[in-house]
């Protein structure tokens, strides 16, 4: 039986997903963070916007807040972030980079603008643009339903 385009697209995704993922994992290692637990995408998230609470990392970084505790608590014990009350809302932390949390942050930027000119490597940009235009229509179809 001959696959059909939707289910080769969908293993395409989900091979393209992981092969990036061992693709960014020895550095990951380097740097002492786990791929797959959302840590740089709190990182970089943080690197521009330091100093949010943690509900704007887990809407923004598309995180379950029971699991972004537990991955900020990891990240606070590897010394890379910090949280201090909110002076406005004694209930609220608000999370910060430190110094050394900037510096890994960097790295995993660095990291994935690399895996992405290699991913990206032969594609045009009205082909990166028609792609990006079909994904996002994927994601909100996804999303609606």
């Amino acid at each position: 039986m001959e696959k059909d385009i939707r289910q080769s697209l969908q293993e395409h995704i989900f091979r393209l997903e992981n092969r990036r993922r061992e693709l960014m994992r020895p550095e990951y290692l380097r740097l002492g963070l786990t791929i797959g637990q959302g840590q740089s995408r709190i990182l970089m998230y943080l690197l521009t916007e330091d100093g949010c609470s943690q509900r704007e990392i887990a809407e923004n970084c598309h995180l379950d807040v029971t699991t972004l505790s537990r991955t900020l608590d990891r990240l606070a014990e590897k010394g890379l972030l910090e949280r201090r009350i909110n002076p406005q809302s004694r209930r609220e932390c608000q999370i910060f980079l430190t110094e050394e949390g900037r510096k890994t942050a960097a790295e995993v930027c660095s990291c994935f603008r690399e895996t992405e000119k290699k991913m990206c490597s032969g594609l045009t940009e009205k082909e990166l643009e028609a792609l990006d235009a079909g994904i996002c229509r994927m994601l909100g179809n996804l999303t609606e339903a």
